[in-house]
């Protein structure tokens, strides 16, 4: 997820866990507010393994698969909220700061209970893809073992 890497840089910017700023784009949301989208999956550090017996410990030799962070377990909702944290920290630097022409004026551009919103539409779409991907297993339908073991590991 960017925590074992360098931090990448993009114009003035430090980022923490921003790999590709060029994959995250603003868009309007029907108000007049921009928001920030990510383009390209979360997943993209696994070696692309072929067949459908390839399984979490090929994929994964070196144990730092990102997806762990998706688990049940209470100690990846803290990594979560800490990656969220992250996430905010870097988007505010993206945008930069606004100006503001009275002293005390907050000038970051994402409110300050943006990574708590961005915590819980991470919980959403964890709930959502894993009851999708229980229920594809309870309908018989093949399902590859490296997804079988992820779901495992993540205690779906």
């Amino acid at each position: 997820m960017g925590q074992n890497r360098n931090p990448s840089t993009y114009g003035s910017g430090s980022y923490k866990v921003l790999i590709n700023l060029g994959n995250v784009i603003l868009t309007g949301d029907g108000n007049g507010k921009l928001r920030p989208i990510g383009l390209d999956p979360i997943e993209t550090a696994v070696p692309l393994q072929t067949g459908l017996n390839s399984t979490l410990a090929v994929a994964d030799v070196s144990n730092d698969w990102a997806g762990s962070l998706l688990a049940s377990k209470g100690v990846a909702q803290t990594r979560l909220k800490g990656y969220a944290e992250l996430i905010f920290a870097d988007l505010n630097l993206a945008l930069g700061q606004r100006s503001r022409r009275f002293p005390g004026l907050r000038k970051e551009r994402l409110n300050s209970d943006a990574a708590i919103r961005l915590l819980s539409g991470m919980n959403t779409a964890k709930i959502q893809l894993s009851q999708k991907l229980r229920g594809r297993v309870n309908c018989s339908k093949a399902t590859p073992q490296l997804v079988l073991d992820k779901m495992n590991a993540l205690g779906w």
